[in-house]
């Protein structure tokens, strides 16, 4: 296991090293030391190994022996190595296509704990990819790499509830979730659970009698940048300049020193609640 840290850490600074030949001689090296603690059959080792194999990082490219490789670090145990041999079927290297062998790998990965692999089964699931659609599997599965905190599971559990896939419909679920996701730097979970925020503030305040300051009820709107509209270029606006609006925000628990304390966006008289 030193060996396969030493040699870890080897490969990062080839993989990130500014220098050609300084990566080159990383790479080497850490091939050198994962090939050395590979002869233990360590299964996490084997894989760094097969990697190596794979991208032509201090050796010279080999799929065939990299997948090799990879067959001895599953019989070792190794999860990832197995996630590696679904995502090799899925795209059809080193063998041949095959969503439904993808979808095996992806299963084995599973049993032995491998969160990405749950995500992957739920996608599977939900597209119909190597298996039968089935959308209530797919939220199932979804909801099980949520459950282990993997950011893009809990991203796709909050769609689901927000949009009733493989389960009801409920938003407040899928606020939640979304906005998990959200601050782990997903920006449409962020963008969608802000949005969703927005629409809640707006009626409550309408609901309460509030008017914008155009005597207007309050609508949340969008915010487009450079002419161009898009999921990923829109952003959103909730202009709250009504002091009592703000005072009441605050009694309900909706702002706190200036923020939602859900989102953290910032909202006071002086400024607008925004997200881009």
């Amino acid at each position: 296991m030193a060996y396969e840290r030493i040699g870890y850490a080897y490969g990062f600074k080839g993989e990130f090293g500014e220098d050609e030949e300084k990566s080159q001689k990383a790479f080497a090296k850490a091939f050198e030391l994962f090939e050395k603690e590979a002869e233990t059959d360590d299964g996490e080792a084997l894989h760094h190994l097969a990697m190596c194999y794979n991208y032509g990082h201090g050796v010279e490219c080999d799929i065939k022996k990299s997948i090799e490789l990879l067959n001895k670090a599953v019989d070792a145990g190794d999860d990832e190595a197995c996630y590696e041999m679904a995502l090799l079927y899925s795209i059809g290297t080193g063998v041949e296509k095959s969503d439904k062998e993808s979808f095996k790998w992806y299963q084995k990965a599973a049993d032995m704990g491998n969160v990405d692999a749950f995500y992957n089964i739920g996608y599977c699931y939900e597209s119909g990819t190597g298996v039968q659609k089935d959308l209530k599997k797919a939220f199932e599965w979804y909801m099980k790499g949520a459950q282990k905190k993997h950011a893009y599971s809990q991203y796709k559990v909050g769609i689901c509830f927000l949009n009733g896939i493989g389960t009801e419909k409920n938003s407040d679920n899928a606020f939640v979730f979304l906005n998990i996701a959200g601050k782990k730097g997903f920006k449409d979970a962020a963008r969608i659970a802000q949005q969703m925020l927005m629409e809640d503030i707006a009626e409550e305040l309408n609901k309460n009698g509030f008017k914008d300051d155009q005597g207007k009820e309050y609508k949340v709107g969008t915010n487009v940048h450079g002419g161009f509209v898009s999921d990923f270029s829109r952003g959103f606006i909730l202009s709250i300049k009504n002091p009592k609006a703000i005072d009441f925000l605050k009694q309900v628990g909706l702002l706190n020193n200036g923020r939602c304390p859900l989102t953290g966006l910032m909202l006071s008289p002086a400024t607008t609640m925004t997200y881009t």
